[in-house]
């Protein structure tokens, strides 16, 4: 086989997993952390991602390398990996409530113990620390963020009514800066990512 005939049954194979796994170049772009551009040319043959890459783009589908490189009528991804990860996702955060929901009856029966509602505003920042490690794993990095921002000021809040204390607002302050770390952080990995191209 030769070059030419290698970038077009890989471009072939590409184009063809993307679009049966229903995703544009923007979204598996995001997802691998390169440019729809980069993906543009790969599904137009106009280049070949290198090994780092097919490894990573079989892995994300669920096949081997040698259904990208090889001819293939039959190339399917896997659908189910994402599904896995939606179904654990719903899965944790049940787990989150159901615990929170343990320990607020729990709490009703032991005398002396005010305030058990507060078992769910623990729950609250629990269930966002939960969503941000499962997106960081699955390297969802918008979602990353927006869970981390989340659990920021979710944390905050439920120290404030835990203590509540007058002067206890003032933790507010605390979270301007985490916010902006939060920020900076994903701004750096996307332009870190953006020049690997």
């Amino acid at each position: 086989m030769c070059m030419n005939e290698l970038n077009s049954v890989i471009a072939r194979n590409l184009s063809t997993l993307r679009k049966k796994s229903q995703l544009t170049q923007l979204q598996l772009a995001e997802k691998l952390n390169y440019s729809d551009k980069a993906v543009s040319k790969w599904e137009k043959g106009d280049c070949v991602p290198n090994a780092y890459v097919l490894m990573a783009l079989a892995e994300f589908y669920g096949v081997k390398i040698q259904d990208i490189v090889y001819e293939n009528k039959s190339v399917q991804p896997k659908k189910n990996r994402r599904s896995f990860r939606v179904i654990l996702s719903v899965l944790s955060a049940m787990l989150v409530w159901f615990v929170a929901t343990v320990a607020y009856v729990v709490l009703t029966y032991i005398p002396g113990i005010e305030n058990e509602w507060l078992s769910f505003i623990v729950a609250v920042p629990t269930f966002f620390v939960l969503l941000t490690i499962l997106s960081s794993v699955w390297k969802w990095r918008v979602m990353s963020v927006i869970f981390a921002s989340l659990f920021v000021w979710t944390l905050i809040t439920a120290i404030c009514l835990i203590l509540q204390d007058y002067k206890v607002w003032l933790v507010y302050i605390v979270g301007a800066p985490l916010q902006v770390v939060i920020i900076l952080s994903f701004v750096l990995d996307l332009i870190k990512h953006r020049v690997k191209i």
